[in-house]
């Protein structure tokens, strides 16, 4: 009885034979190698679902959106596959993109689709050692074991559910344009990103701050935390504050040419780069003598996850103590930003201790041991952007809410006034999808 591996590789080899029997010889080699590492990326459901000859067809619409590819381009082809045309069919649209391989393709255009609303039913991605000629014409498809020694390239499949309204397909092709743009910019500008905030760090410690100086320390410490691969850079621009003499707002200035990663000037709309007109309240949150700001930012990422992005600003202070200007660093906060101990977290671990002495609970006592359990499981968000004092009744609050299996909810209003956030606790026995939908509701309506 032959194994599942069996029966895939006896696939391959059967679309393998039909290669050589139907193409010109000078391709052969090249197909064969596009196919066996295609559908040695494929799930083995997939392979019964296609006989062998709807199988070569589906790898000849592969190599005719790939074969051809200027360097640095994105081939993107959107198409829905029948045997008059393609050699095979499918009842959902089928999406073809090959760029250079580079991290958060796969989750980013996963979440672009996701957001237009489609399903993804069949996604394949096997990276590629392609090489090509100068002009772009595939030279040789490298075998798995090759693939250190030449340029990778990420060819990728999704079928998602059917498409034929010809003005969405390029609605499609456009928002994944910008997606793959958007991405390749991140991870070109990284390092970039990354050793800027290294030089906002090392100017900030060598200056004398209005601040004191365990708050400098602690702040400082987070920042050299979050370099230490706990924050996925995504944008950075530098801005100067400057007082409108008239009035005595303030108003953010954008320094030209500061921007990196998606924020880079020559791709952001000139609307982007127009000076940002603070109100009176948001003029005196700018001029606080604090270093760090932790927000969220009104705009969502379209790279690696589809959330709100993470703003991380560094205030700048002239000699006399007062804000000339900000550094805002866009991004997300990596998985283990959100699962490290919180104790080990530069920032909050002064918050748990604050809030531990306002509360007044014994070291090692059972109320200890709970409270720690409610700070590890509180919103890690929360928990960087709001300060003790808006925590303690959250805190106090969670800590009666579980000794006494109350219902209990919590809201909590960003200083910027953009976003609210609300816990809602409720007792085991009494939570299920209908009360969750309820609530989901009522906060909406």
């Amino acid at each position: 009885m032959q194994s599942r591996l069996d029966k895939k590789h006896a696939a391959i080899q059967a679309v393998c034979g039909l290669i050589a029997k139907h193409q010109p010889a000078a391709r052969v080699n090249n197909m064969q190698q596009l196919a066996k590492q295609y559908f040695d990326e494929s799930m083995f459901q997939t392979l019964l679902q296609l006989n062998s000859a709807a199988l070569y067809g589906s790898i000849i619409s592969l190599w005719d959106h790939i074969h051809q590819r200027s360097n640095g381009a994105c081939n993107i082809e959107i198409y829905n596959p029948n045997h008059a045309e393609y050699l095979w069919q499918s009842s959902y649209t089928v999406i073809d993109i090959v760029c250079d391989d580079i991290p958060f393709l796969i989750s980013s255009i996963t979440n672009a689709l996701t957001q237009l609303e489609y399903k993804i039913h069949l996604n394949t991605h096997p990276v590629m050692a392609i090489e090509r000629h100068p002009e772009g014409h595939i030279k040789q498809i490298h075998t798995f074991d090759d693939r250190n020694q030449h340029d990778l390239e990420s060819v990728m499949r999704f079928e998602i559910d059917h498409e034929s309204n010809s003005d969405k397909m390029q609605a499609i092709a456009t928002t994944l344009r910008g997606v793959i743009r958007d991405v390749d910019l991140v991870v070109k500008d990284w390092h970039p990103m990354r050793s800027q905030l290294l030089k906002v760090i090392n100017y900030a410690s060598d200056q004398q701050l209005p601040i004191s100086n365990d708050e400098k320390d602690e702040c400082l410490a987070f920042l050299r935390w979050l370099v230490n691969n706990h924050f996925t850079f995504i944008g950075y621009r530098a801005y100067n504050l400057v007082e409108n003499r008239t009035n005595g707002l303030y108003q953010l200035n954008a320094i030209k040419e500061s921007g990196l990663g998606s924020l880079q000037d020559q791709h952001c709309s000139p609307a982007s780069l127009a000076p940002i007109k603070l109100n009176a309240y948001q003029s005196e949150l700018a001029c606080q003598q604090q270093l760090l700001v932790l927000t969220k930012s009104s705009k969502r990422s379209t790279v690696h996850r589809l959330v709100n992005m993470d703003y991380l600003g560094i205030k700048r202070f002239n000699a006399a103590g007062q804000v000339v200007g900000e550094d805002r660093f866009y991004g997300l906060y990596s998985s283990t930003a959100y699962t490290t101990n919180i104790n080990q977290v530069p920032l909050l671990r002064h918050k748990v201790e604050a809030l531990i002495e306002r509360m007044k609970v014994l070291p090692n006592s059972h109320k200890s041991k709970a409270l720690q359990h409610v700070f590890n499981n509180f919103p890690r968000d929360e928990m960087l952007q709001a300060n003790v004092e808006e925590l303690l009744p959250m805190i106090q609050g969670i800590l009666e809410t579980q000794e006494r299996h109350q219902l209990r909810l919590f809201v909590h209003i960003d200083k910027y006034g953009r976003f609210t956030t609300v816990l809602a606790y409720i007792p085991r026995e009494r939570f299920n999808t209908q009360l969750r939908m309820r609530i989901q509701h009522i906060l909406l309506r």
